[in-house]
C-alpha cells in the first residue's frame, strides 16, 4: 500500500473511535498492524477538508467495488452496520449519502 493509502487508512481507523478501531485492528496481520500503527503515530493532525476527502474517497471505493449488480447504498449500509452497529452506521451513512458537513468529526 502506498504512503498515502496508509495515511488514509489511519485517518479512517481513527475516525472509528477507540473501540471500533480496536475491532478493525484485531483482524489485521502482524505486518499490516505494524504498518497502520506507524501511519497512525505519524499523523500530525487532520484538517476537516482532508477528513472529508478521505471519507468521500472511501465511499467511492466501496461503491465501485460493490457494483456487481447490487444496490450500492444498501451494500454500504449493511457493511457499515456490521462494522459500526446500526446506530453509528446510520450516522455515518447519513453523512456520506447526504454530503453533510464533517467539521464536527466522526464521533461514532
Amino acid at each position: 500500500m502506498s504512503a498515502e493509502g496508509l495515511k488514509k487508512s489511519a485517518v479512517l481507523i481513527l475516525a472509528l473511535g477507540e473501540e471500533k478501531a480496536a475491532d478493525v485492528l484485531k483482524n489485521l496481520t502482524s505486518d499490516e498492524l505494524q504498518r497502520i500503527s506507524r501511519a497512525i503515530s505519524e499523523l500530525k493532525g487532520v484538517n476537516d477538508a482532508y477528513l472529508r476527502k478521505v471519507l468521500r474517497d472511501f465511499s467511492v471505493d466501496v461503491k465501485s467495488q460493490s457494483a456487481l449488480g447490487v444496490n450500492n447504498d444498501e451494500f454500504l449500509k449493511d457493511i457499515l452496520e456490521k462494522t459500526l452497529g446500526e446506530e453509528d452506521a446510520g450516522l455515518v451513512l447519513g453523512r456520506i449519502l447526504n454530503k453533510q458537513d464533517y467539521s464536527s468529526g466522526l464521533d461514532v
